[in-house]
């Protein structure tokens, strides 16, 4: 059996079924290079094993089920007092050669298809071989070799000793505690115990919890609005009409689908998703049902702009088209914090089923094109690893990653409006409040959200606004200071008066009234202390109790000069002036205090 066979080739066989077979042609360069991408894939036994997708992708029957991405998912429970055991540690160490093994073969084929993205041939090869590469129950115990039985219940033994359970379906996962969450978070059994990751149940299967899509310039702009991203035609009645999409220029500006034929085409005259499906299955189609499942496979086949789509990797995707999707910003998304009924359709859940989407499309039957359609719609959802959502809550989103081009924008912008923002900030403080400050930062920079240019920026400065901005954040600023300049006077006496009676030296001394408290040389930031009252009662009861210090470390120098012309006159040297005779005369010591200790005069 051939592990992977592009589905044109199988077309191409199923045509000449019953005619003569033609001398076979030397391959195209495309069709060797698609054939050497198989081999590579092919080396692995398992890879062949696996590979009976094939088969479904290219003939299946309208109603038969189709394989989940790499089947029921399964974790693992060591067996009670196995911890330690030879069984264990050689379980523990095949499972690990294992899972290396899947990942590698994940490696091969994506580096096998890296390239080729935008290959129809290469794509459905590609979705094949990610469909094949998937931990299995059934792969760990042909991994784990001899000396390993499992039983109907899943015990897993090892020399007939229980060593660990193998769990299937529910039983593979355990809730967990979590507030404030649209919808529970699981963590899968294994040998280590719960594990790290976390996921999400989602019809019947689990998704891994965190999902990233590649945003488009209005759901940017949402994002940073604190809004939900929504799809552009977003709502029951634009879902059921037919619409053209949209593009995006690398400036942001959205621009509807022209109908003019594109590159790779054919010359066809594009179309609305409704005109695709009228032409494709049922000409008699008036609109469509706004029914989950279609909606998703039109979301998947034609991309409108009626539904948005996220993936489970954090590995860029790319379209059929062999196009990126993530130009304009990616954003992490917690899958948990999405309501269930606002996912439509994922990659783990079973594929699109033609016959259903067959009578939604108003036939009885399963038309030729549509299996076609269908196949390839279950190709693109399941290299993808794609999820489609109704839209996508603000505080789902847990993370925006800009792309270089806006935070070209960001970094231009700024640099445009900051010193007109500045200059008037500190030209309206200096008015009110004689400080000369410089302006901080500003903290918001109203710059359009969905603008990717250095040009835009350039355009969509407004220097009266960045002004106003600069004398609206002043304003505060202002307010503050008068705050602060209330509270400080007093806490500055009542600091130096404090200062005076616990240190001065009352025995020596009598000291004057506490001077008028100055006028502070600055005043902190807002954000140093947001109370601008107790700003200035801390800072004045620093600077009045400095000053203070100051006065009496003076005293006390002056007092050692009297008592240097003291010992000069013991010696027999000139006599100095009397300290009696001077301007300020002698120094009386302080009178008994009445009231607080330490007290002087003039105190209140």
């Amino acid at each position: 059996m051939k592990s992977f066979e592009s589905r044109r080739a199988v077309l191409s066989s199923e045509k000449t079924e019953g005619r003569v077979a033609p001398v076979p042609a030397a391959p195209t360069s495309r069709e060797a290079a698609l054939q050497r991408m198989e081999a590579r894939l092919n080396q692995s036994p398992r890879v062949v094993a696996q590979a009976k997708l094939s088969a479904s992708l290219s003939g299946r029957d309208a109603s038969a089920p189709i394989q989940r991405v790499g089947g029921p998912k399964f974790g693992l429970r060591p067996a009670e007092g196995a911890d330690g055991s030879e069984g264990l540690v050689r379980l523990t160490a095949a499972y690990a050669a294992y899972k290396e093994q899947v990942r590698n073969q994940k490696q091969m084929a994506r580096a096998a298809f890296t390239g080729h993205e935008g290959d129809h041939g290469a794509q459905t090869v590609y979705s094949q071989a990610l469909a094949a590469a998937e931990l299995t129950s059934d792969g760990l115990m042909g991994a784990l070799g001899e000396g390993f039985t499992r039983g109907e219940d899943g015990l897993i033994s090892h020399g007939g000793i229980a060593v660990a359970s193998l769990l299937t379906g529910d039983d593979a996962y355990e809730e967990v505690e979590e507030e404030g969450l649209a919808q529970p978070v699981y963590k899968k059994h294994t040998l280590e115990g719960l594990s790290g990751k976390d996921y999400v149940r989602v019809h019947g299967a689990y998704l891994r919890r965190m999902a990233y899509r590649g945003i488009t310039p209005p759901e940017r702009k949402a994002y940073q609005e604190g809004e939900a991203l929504r799809p552009l035609n977003d709502g029951p009645d634009a879902r059921v009409q037919g619409q053209m999409g949209y593009t995006f220029k690398e400036s942001g500006v959205a621009k509807e689908r022209s109908r003019k034929p594109q590159p790779g085409d054919d010359d066809k005259e594009r179309q609305t998703d409704l005109e695709w499906a009228q032409s494709h299955f049922n000409d008699e189609l008036e609109s469509f049902e706004d029914d989950e499942q279609l909606l998703s496979f039109l979301q998947t086949r034609k991309g409108v702009g009626k539904l948005l789509s996220a993936r489970s990797t954090k590995k860029p995707i790319t379209s059929n088209a062999g196009k990126g999707f993530s130009g304009f910003g990616e954003v992490t998304i917690d899958l948990a914090r999405v309501p269930p009924e606002w996912i439509f359709h994922h990659y783990a859940e079973g594929g699109f089923d033609a016959g259903a989407l067959a009578g939604l499309l108003g036939k009885d039957h399963v038309p030729g094109a549509l299996r076609w359609e269908v196949d390839r719609a279950n190709e693109t959802v399941l290299r993808n690893r794609e999820i489609v959502l109704a839209g996508i809550p603000r505080e789902a989103v847990t993370r925006l990653k800009d792309v270089p081009s806006r935070e070209a924008y960001d970094q231009e912008f700024r640099r445009l409006y900051a010193p007109h923002y500045r200059e008037a900030y500190e030209a309206l403080v200096e008015e009110a409040t004689g400080f000369q400050e410089p302006a901080p930062e500003p903290e918001h920079i109203p710059s359009p959200q969905d603008h990717f240019t250095q040009l835009q920026a350039r355009s969509d400065l407004n220097v009266a606004q960045a002004r106003a901005e600069g004398r609206g954040d002043a304003r505060a600023r202002i307010d503050y200071i008068d705050q602060f300049l209330k509270s400080y006077p007093h806490a500055w006496t009542q600091a130096y008066e404090d200062t005076l009676s616990e240190e001065g030296d009352w025995e020596r001394f009598d000291y004057p009234e506490a001077p008028k408290a100055p006028r502070p040389v600055s005043v902190p930031s807002m954000g140093e202390e947001p109370d601008a009252g107790v700003a200035g009662k801390d800072q004045g009861a620093v600077e009045g109790a400095a000053a203070a210090r100051a006065f009496l470390a003076r005293l006390v120098e002056g007092s050692r000069s009297v008592e240097d012309e003291g010992a000069q006159l013991d010696s027999g040297e000139d006599e100095p002036a009397s300290k009696s005779k001077s301007k300020k005369g002698k120094a009386k010591a302080p009178k008994k205090q009445q009231g607080k200790k330490g007290r002087g005069k003039g105190h209140k």
